[in-house]
């Protein structure tokens, strides 16, 4: 993390919560309203303190792979020229290519496709960032947030009598939204089986096929 997490990520954060107050009406009822905020804050709160923790404790690791030997060279080479930072953004993984082969050397999980996904989608993001992990790290929590919101939604429609209880299980468990927040592809998978969850029981649960 560098200066310009400090200075980068608090406009993020505002604005993300900025938003979540003016959606939380049409997401919300007066059941789940008092759970939107603190969930969602969680989220931000795993993914800065799994940043720390694997900088000043492990000093690296998966997401500083991802981040730091990873989208870093897809963001030098749109920096060097937007041309092949969009080249690198659409290339699979795997195979080195003649003009790319200055920044994809760095990047330690190129030749992983699976892991290069993630790689792309960190740098996808850090374009609106300016390459800032923090700020980017938002972004992931904020989708597993989704996720994690649209599953208790729905479970919470099947099982209203047991709210509480699930707003604890599945919004402020320490360990999930620890692992589940920051530039992880836990994250992306937790907040996509949220989501998948939120269609499946929509379709088959509530018969809604619009």
């Amino acid at each position: 993390m560098t200066i310009k997490d400090f200075l980068i990520a608090p406009i993020y954060l505002m604005l993300f919560t900025l938003i979540a107050y003016m959606i939380r009406p049409y997401v919300t009822n007066r059941h789940t309203k008092r759970y939107f905020i603190p969930a969602l804050f969680v989220r931000f709160f795993g993914a800065i303190a799994l940043g720390l923790i694997y900088q000043f404790y492990y000093g690296g690791g998966d997401t500083f792979n991802y981040f730091t030997h990873g989208s870093r060279w897809i963001w030098e080479a749109f920096l060097h020229d937007p041309a092949l930072g969009f080249q690198m953004l659409l290339e699979d993984g795997g195979q080195r290519v003649g003009n790319t082969f200055q920044w994809s050397q760095h990047i330690w999980y190129y030749r992983d496709v699976n892991s290069y996904f993630i790689v792309k989608i960190v740098a996808f993001i850090d374009l609106f960032t300016f390459h800032t992990y923090s700020a980017t790290a938002l972004f992931f929590a904020l989708f597993s947030f989704s996720g994690m919101w649209a599953l208790y939604s729905t479970v919470r429609k099947k099982y209203p009598e047991k709210g509480g209880l699930l707003a604890i299980f599945i919004l402020f468990v320490p360990s999930v939204f620890f692992w589940g927040s920051g530039i992880l592809k836990d994250t992306i998978t937790l907040g996509a089986l949220g989501w998948l969850t939120w269609a499946a029981m929509n379709l088959i649960e509530f018969r809604r096929y619009s």
